[in-house]
């Protein structure tokens, strides 16, 4: 239990590390959500027609991708300085 106790302090004091993860998140739902717009307004007319639903599978893709790349790379940056500001509030 004492993992617990050390992982709490730690993150209640690491700033850095808090709005890391804030952040991520916030982007993350930035992303889904300007996918899901852009996505809804797409549409083709006349010839094209017909490509307009994989055309949407594709793009709503990607803009998945990007968001859970976005909130992977905050967590990872997230627990680097969870790492640094360990060391220094525990000094190990």
């Amino acid at each position: 239990m004492a993992w617990l106790e050390e992982f709490v302090y730690v993150l209640a004091y690491s700033r850095r590390t808090q709005w890391l993860i804030v952040v991520g998140l916030v982007f993350f739902i930035m992303a889904k959500v300007l996918g899901a717009h852009v996505v809804a307004g797409m549409e083709f007319h006349g010839l094209l027609a017909p490509l307009t639903e994989p055309i949407r599978e594709i793009f709503h893709g990607r803009y998945d991708k990007l968001a859970w790349t976005t909130l992977g790379g905050f967590i990872v940056l997230a627990f680097r300085t969870y790492r640094k500001d360990r060391k220094r509030f525990l000094m190990l």
